[in-house]
């Protein structure tokens, strides 16, 4: 019985061992997280991680020209009397007069298309269909930063639609064309600060992080202010300001996005 007992003990005495009485040579290494390793090696908010906000923040400028840009796209121009009519004279709207007694002033995709009166809630209908294409364009993006096409290249492709859709709907021949045309828009607008905004922080340290990644949504502010100095000299073509508009969307993705690195996390577990 001895004898087997010693068996067992002999056969159990590996798998028993206590880890710490282990020495295999590796009980010194250290297991690094990408938060460590910025802390220990990089720096948490240097020069580098700084310009690197910047640019890559910069895309939320972008997503402010497009989302804003119905503002002015679709606003009502104002309307006046092209005749002496005392019936259009003493109208407080359009409805209900003649045709060729009033005349626009100014253009809109609400005078071109005419959405007024009884179809003016197509006005609020292009403006949802946008926002749905957003919601999206968020679900999307956001696998795809995450899997195959990295942060980077989310980026890089949604600027890229962003500059196709915005320009091509500048060319809508009708109503339905132009709707469509805006709810594609706003897919690509659903990626573009989601990626941006991941690729603006995580170079950055822990500590540092939530303040920074706030002040990303101030170059959402400065795009707005942007579009303001854009509409201000298209304000007679709606179309001319869709491709002025978008014009940034190029610059940025020729002029900027060479220059900003893939996330550090992403490129770990791939």
């Amino acid at each position: 019985m001895s004898s087997s007992g010693v068996g067992i003990d002999n056969l159990q005495s590996p798998l028993l061992h206590d880890a710490a009485a282990v020495d295999d040579g590796c009980s010194n290494t250290e297991k690094l997280t990408v938060d460590g390793a910025l802390q220990k090696y990089c720096g948490e908010f240097g020069w580098w991680q700084f310009r690197h906000f910047v640019l890559a923040s910069m895309a939320w400028a972008l997503e402010g020209i497009h989302t804003m840009v119905m503002v002015f796209a679709d606003r009502d121009p104002g309307w006046r009397c092209s005749s002496l009519s005392t019936a259009c004279s003493a109208a407080g709207n359009v409805c209900g007069l003649a045709p060729g007694t009033w005349e626009w002033e100014g253009s809109s995709s609400v005078a071109e298309f005419g959405l007024i009166c009884d179809q003016k809630y197509r006005v609020g209908l292009v403006q949802s269909l946008f926002f749905v294409g957003c919601m999206i364009g968020a679900g999307v993006f956001g696998h795809l930063s995450d899997s195959r096409m990295g942060r980077k290249g989310s980026l890089t492709l949604v600027c890229i639609m962003n500059a196709i859709f915005g320009v091509a709907t500048a060319f809508s021949p009708n109503y339905w064309v132009y709707a469509i045309l805006r709810l594609l828009s706003g897919f690509s607008i659903g990626g573009t600060g989601l990626c941006a905004f991941v690729l603006s922080t995580e170079p950055i340290g822990p500590t540092n992080r939530g303040l920074v990644g706030m002040s990303t949504f101030y170059f959402f502010s400065a795009g707005i202010v942007l579009l303001s100095a854009i509409a201000y000299h298209f304000q007679t073509s709606w179309r001319a300001l869709y491709i002025a508009s978008s014009i940034p969307s190029i610059l940025y993705v020729f002029l900027v996005l060479p220059f900003l690195e893939e996330s550090p996390r992403w490129c770990l577990i791939q």
